[in-house]
């Protein structure tokens, strides 16, 4: 807040001193019987006009200092679609002057101090929104709900979660801000940019060229009906089975470890990766059912004829489990080098065990990001902003009982959150050039089993 102006401090001064003078001058010349009553009557009706101009100057200098600090708000739209004018007229009926910008006016109009809030598209990206930071809330446009959201960078400041443009009732505002209502957890999708068609990046199943150039092209590659269903529901009883025998065991254990998403383990068997994801080596029934794979002609495309398995396993996501963040399973041999490997030198084959659907949790992709620089600049714009979802748009691969999922193992991936009933079992099997070791060591020695059962394993 701004001092009081020099004018009203000027006044108040002046009017201070007047009224000490002339409250002196009547008292002493009363006392001294030189002043006349009427006379004395005057100076006091002086004295209290000069204490009203006193008592005036000081609500003008007060009023100054409680001014109402100014409230202008900052519309950016990007290449969102929305109503910007409809949006300012609605922010502008809550006491908020709106401000609508473009891409060339933006940083002007944020480099201002008297901006109280920011409001962009749900997709909306520019340099300057990248310095918004607290105390100015910045808000994204989420137009299904007809509302702006909070932005996950302002999470800290002190200002509503959700500011409709819409009149809403006391009961429903208190629904969305107030203390009574627990917001549940942000899906890792919210603010994402729209993801791609994966029908654009689907290929048939008997063709190995075309697996092999949409690997070596996006990173990526789905083919559907790929896979005996037959085939995969014997694989599906065998890792359900192995499934069983390792949570009895966990149970077991003193004190017992469940597979609830939070105890934290790792087997020989069976190791818990993040929050409720779980990777658990197959038994050699599944290896053996699958020896004579149909994606084995395009593993051997991709990376020769001499390629070498590298691990099988399947990945189970139970209830509740959280999206993971997004990773590459191998680095880049030659990192930093300005040209880039085209030809890989791991593949890992993706098969699921049951219908993956948007609830369940598809693996989410993003085509181009086996290229080096498209992954850094990713993961830097992670670091930058704190945001886990980058702007570039993603591939979410979610695929029926058949289909399969090929792709380079540099390419930038995640597991998506399973918000379904029950847990979603997928094969996940990696092939690599025949001069490639891992420089990680994924499951440790330390068996679950123990004994015969741990041979057996």
């Amino acid at each position: 807040l701004r001092g009081p102006c020099r004018t009203c401090s000027r006044t108040a001064a002046r009017a201070f001193s007047r009224q000490t003078i002339a409250r002196r001058r009547a008292y002493g010349a009363a006392a001294r019987g030189h002043v006349p009553r009427a006379q004395h009557s005057q100076a006091s009706r002086s004295s209290v006009m000069l204490q009203r101009c006193y008592i005036v100057a000081l609500v003008a200098i007060g009023a100054a200092a409680l001014a109402p600090a100014p409230r202008r708000a900052v519309v950016y739209r990007g290449a969102d679609d929305m109503d910007v004018e409809a949006i300012a007229a609605s922010l502008e009926s809550r006491g908020l002057s709106a401000d609508v910008c473009d891409d060339a006016s933006l940083a002007a109009a944020l480099a201002r101090d008297d901006v109280a809030a920011v409001y962009a598209g749900r997709y909306a990206t520019h340099d300057a929104l990248d310095g918004v930071a607290p105390p100015t809330p910045l808000y994204r446009y989420d137009k299904a709900a007809s509302a702006f959201k909070l932005d996950r960078r302002s999470a800290g400041v002190d200002a509503p979660r959700w500011v409709a443009l819409d009149v809403e009732s006391e009961e429903k505002c208190l629904e969305r801000n107030g203390w009574n209502f627990l917001t549940p957890e942000e899906p890792a999708t919210w603010g994402a940019p729209p993801t791609l068609d994966a029908a654009e990046y689907a290929v048939a199943p008997g063709d190995a060229s075309a697996i092999r150039d949409a690997v070596l092209d996006h990173g990526v590659a789905l083919v559907k009906d790929m896979v005996s269903k037959d085939v995969l529901d014997a694989c599906a009883a065998v890792v359900t089975a192995r499934w069983d025998a390792c949570k009895a065991a966990l149970g077991a254990k003193t004190p017992p470890l469940l597979f609830n998403g939070i105890d934290r383990f790792e087997y020989a068997e069976v190791v818990h990766r993040s929050d409720g994801r779980y990777d658990m080596k197959v038994p050699e029934e599944v290896r053996s059912a699958l020896a004579g794979a149909p994606w084995l002609a395009a593993v051997e495309a991709l990376l020769g004829p001499d390629y070498a398995p590298l691990y099988d396993s399947a990945i189970v996501s139970v209830p509740s489990a959280k999206t993971q963040e997004m990773h590459c399973d191998n680095g880049h041999l030659f990192p930093h080098s300005e040209e880039h490997v085209r030809t890989p030198h791991c593949v890992t084959v993706i098969c699921p065990l049951i219908d993956v659907t948007e609830d369940n949790g598809p693996t989410e992709f993003w085509p181009g990001s086996h290229y080096e620089a498209v992954a850094k600049e990713m993961f830097e714009e992670r670091a930058r902003t704190g945001a886990h979802i980058p702007s570039k748009s993603s591939l979410q691969l979610a695929g029926a009982v058949g289909d399969c999922i090929l792709f380079d193992t540099r390419t930038v991936h995640r597991g998506m959150a399973n918000a379904a009933k029950e847990k979603r079992p997928i094969l996940y099997i990696a092939y690599a050039r025949p001069w490639y070791t891992e420089g990680t060591k994924n499951f440790p020695d330390e068996s679950l089993f123990g004994g015969a059962d741990a041979a057996a394993a």
